[in-house]
């Protein structure tokens, strides 16, 4: 389900945004609670943080509140995908990057919808600034810098 919604286009997603969020958030918490060690199950990740992008990117500011009840879930993956070694450690890096990614979109959404947020993302992303990977830095970095940029809109 979650992997053909990947590749819908962002019109539907928005019609049915207020269906496909509790479903997304469902899915995203059962991931962040149980290891992902195969390849399937990390690329299913993959599609549900696309689609998590999407609707960041895609939903206007009145019905994206929504999406900030996904931030808890992305915040518990980092340690989940930061894992070091197994079979598809390449992959999980790849996960890991994305869910960065979501997170720095994130401050987009309305300021009291993300503003709780900020000290334990802020925490969260301490651990991925000091990765081994450059590309992990430099994600977290990017993410890191919109969230402290986080300021009330007059």
């Amino acid at each position: 389900c979650v992997h053909a919604i990947s590749y819908a286009p962002a019109a539907p997603l928005r019609t049915h945004a207020p269906a496909a969020l509790p479903l997304l958030s469902q899915w995203l918490q059962a991931a962040a609670d149980e290891p992902l060690a195969d390849g399937a199950a990390l690329q299913l990740l993959l599609s549900a943080l696309a689609v998590a992008r999407t609707l960041l990117a895609a939903l206007p500011a009145e019905q994206s509140g929504g999406v900030a009840a996904l931030l808890p879930s992305w915040l518990k993956l980092l340690p989940t995908l930061d894992a070091p070694g197994g079979p598809a450690a390449q992959q999980r890096l790849v996960a890991l990057e994305a869910c960065l990614d979501c997170i720095a979109e994130a401050p987009a959404l309305p300021y009291y919808a993300v503003s709780p947020h900020k000290r334990a993302v802020l925490q969260a992303l301490k651990k991925p600034l000091d990765h081994r990977k450059r590309q992990i830095r430099q994600a977290a970095t990017r993410c890191a810098n919109q969230w402290h940029l986080l300021k009330p809109q007059r």
